[in-house]
């Protein structure tokens, strides 16, 4: 299964920067030193460099960050939110809209410098949220504060799967033959390939708006192995991964992966970025000397965008309602 979509990436305000890569926190224009931050009235004219308190509406942004082109979400496609002031209280639903063919949208209600707000993206198949300061003005007399968000598209994935000779491919619905390998603890290679220039999983965040385990739901991108028998407990289980859920016919295991492993960055030359090539590859071995001789066991591969470790950990192998199954395969454990 492959899965094409938007991601927010960057957020910057008209006086301040926010990154979602890991490399910064947020940092807020406005001073907590001496004198703190001048308020301004309409029609003073220029802001001081700790800019105007002011309370207007926002004008969102969008564009995707690779290319540069405007983000037409649609009229609903984003939504404000209001923190509750706990962790373990949603966020409630402010304002929706939408960015235009210009990737602009501006808000009807108004907001006040400083304040701490959630947006939240869903664009066709795309989910993200995040927190920001509305920013301070540069203009006592403009009309609207400024925030613009770069974007990126998720990829186009598959995944493939090598024997433990690392040469070997096994087709989806192939078998692994543990007797006439002579090999009852085989070690699986894993590659996720990502064929889309300029695109990429952007990272972990947090849904604000939906609360588990006394706290915001938490998305990520991961790789998960099933290992299941027809109306039985398994024989065979992962060695070298944290088995999260376990059923009557079923093992789930689950490892995370990195925000940004299967990114494919193209520059503007066409040069393929060395450290974004947009291929992953992991291992997992499997034990199975317990399998019967002529027994058959099944091996799920799954790549998940958008993954609830909690949510796929309490419900037993199911997913969460955003998660995105970016590619998968199946293959055959025989006795």
């Amino acid at each position: 299964m492959m899965i094409s979509s938007l991601l927010i990436v960057i957020i910057i305000g008209s006086v301040f920067t926010a990154w979602f890569f890991g490399v910064g926190p947020f940092r807020s224009p406005i001073s907590t030193g001496p004198g703190g931050v001048t308020t301004v009235t309409t029609g003073q004219g220029n802001c001081p460099a700790t800019g105007c308190v002011l309370t207007l509406p926002v004008k969102f942004t969008l564009t995707n960050l690779y290319t540069g082109g405007a983000i037409d979400t649609g009229a609903t496609d984003l939504t404000i939110l209001k923190p509750s002031g706990s962790a373990s209280v949603a966020a409630t639903s402010w304002e929706t809209g939408g960015t235009d063919s210009n990737g602009v949208w501006t808000t009807t209600r108004s907001y006040h410098s400083g304040d701490i707000f959630y947006l939240h993206v869903s664009y066709g198949n795309s989910k993200y949220q995040l927190s920001f300061p509305v920013p301070v003005g540069e203009q006592s007399e403009q009309t609207s504060l400024p925030v613009s968000i770069s974007m990126n598209l998720i990829g186009t994935y598959t995944l493939g799967i090598l024997e433990p000779d690392g040469v070997t491919a096994i087709a989806g619905s192939g078998n692994y033959n543990v007797t006439t390998k002579a090999n009852t603890s085989p070690r699986f290679s894993i590659t996720v390939s990502n064929s889309a220039d300029d695109t990429g999983f952007t990272g972990t965040f947090q849904r604000y708006d939906i609360i588990e385990n006394n706290g915001p739901r938490t998305l990520v991108n991961a790789l998960a192995v099933k290992i299941s028998e027809t109306s039985a407990t398994p024989n065979c289980f992962v060695k070298d991964w944290t088995r999260v859920a376990q059923t009557s016919d079923a093992f789930y295991y689950l490892k995370t992966i990195g925000d940004h492993a299967v990114n494919r960055d193209v520059l503007p030359d066409t040069t393929i970025d060395p450290v974004l090539k947009g291929t992953y590859s992991d291992t997992f071995t499997v034990d199975a000397t317990a399998l019967p001789a002529g027994d058959t066991e099944v091996v799920n591969v799954y790549y998940y965008v958008y993954l609830s470790v909690y949510y796929y950990g309490t419900n037993l192998g199911a997913t969460n309602t955003e998660t995105l199954t970016g590619a998968t395969i199946t293959f055959n454990l025989l006795g």
